[in-house]
């Protein structure tokens, strides 16, 4: 049993149950679950006009189903969303300007409902500030097998022999990398796709690291000694650099052809 159910506030319009998809709530003779299956997913709560229903697990959070939210449109048009997408660029190169802890929390909230598997939310975000020579030079560890394939991985090994923050290759003028954790890699990816999104709309920018990734590929185990707190069975599937940009573009690159096919 997983819904908290108010029969007081129940109007019994069927909308609840109109959205399980596991026909886990049932009106006869009063609105109830099945127990036939539930995975969470808030569909029904979202849905009830009256806030009759809640997720027993927000119990202990500051969660008011009652909230209400425009549902004829959003703010935002598709033109206007179309030109924020236009207007990204991978940003490489960053103030000195430090992203504050108050700035994170409020970047953060874009994962407030992030769509995962089985609306799960089995995320882990660790945030990288300090020791960035110790975590560039544990993945310089791991990767290097790959150095002969990656010009980026032989000037790490230059860095590594004499640090200067200007010279790291694996984060150029970085200094705060966002780690993602989570045992589907879908989840990842949704849920960096949002943060790089809010990020540009805060004013911020940054760009996804591969060879951070790659480590996890090449050697989970190890990489996952220096993130002793993280369920080991979680793999890192997005790196993201993140900072102030020091440098304003003024004009997108022509897009190029996506191949669709419909069939």
């Amino acid at each position: 049993m997983k819904l908290n159910i108010d029969p007081v506030r129940c109007v019994r319009c069927g909308l609840c149950q109109s959205v399980c998809i596991f026909n886990n709530i049932s009106l006869d003779p009063e609105v109830h679950e099945t127990e036939t299956e539930c995975f969470e997913c808030g569909h029904c709560v979202a849905v009830c006009p009256t806030g009759a229903i809640n997720l027993k697990i927000y119990k202990d959070l500051n969660y008011d189903t009652r909230n209400k939210y425009k549902t004829d449109k959003l703010d935002v048009t598709y033109d206007e969303y179309i030109d924020v997408l236009n207007r990204h660029r991978s940003i490489r190169y960053f103030t000195k300007e430090e992203v504050t802890p108050q700035t994170y929390e409020k970047l953060f909230k874009c994962l407030d409902n992030t769509p995962t598997a089985s609306n799960m939310q089995d995320l882990d975000i660790v945030v990288i500030k300090s020791d960035l020579y110790e975590f560039t030079k544990h993945i310089y560890d791991i990767i290097k097998t790959k150095a002969s394939d990656f010009l980026t991985i032989r000037n790490m090994a230059k860095y590594i022999e004499n640090p200067d923050e200007n010279q790291n290759t694996l984060l150029y003028t970085g200094r705060d990398i966002i780690l993602l954790f989570s045992k589907n890699p879908q989840d990842t990816t949704i849920a960096c796709g949002r943060i790089e999104i809010t990020a540009q709309l805060m004013g911020l920018g940054g760009f996804y690291n591969g060879f951070i990734v790659m480590a996890d590929e090449i050697d989970h185990e190890k990489l996952m000694e220096y993130f002793p707190e993280i369920d080991s069975s979680k793999h890192l599937s997005c790196a993201y650099i993140i900072g102030h940009p020091k440098i304003k573009f003024k004009r997108p690159l022509p897009p190029r052809k996506v191949n669709i096919t419909y069939k």
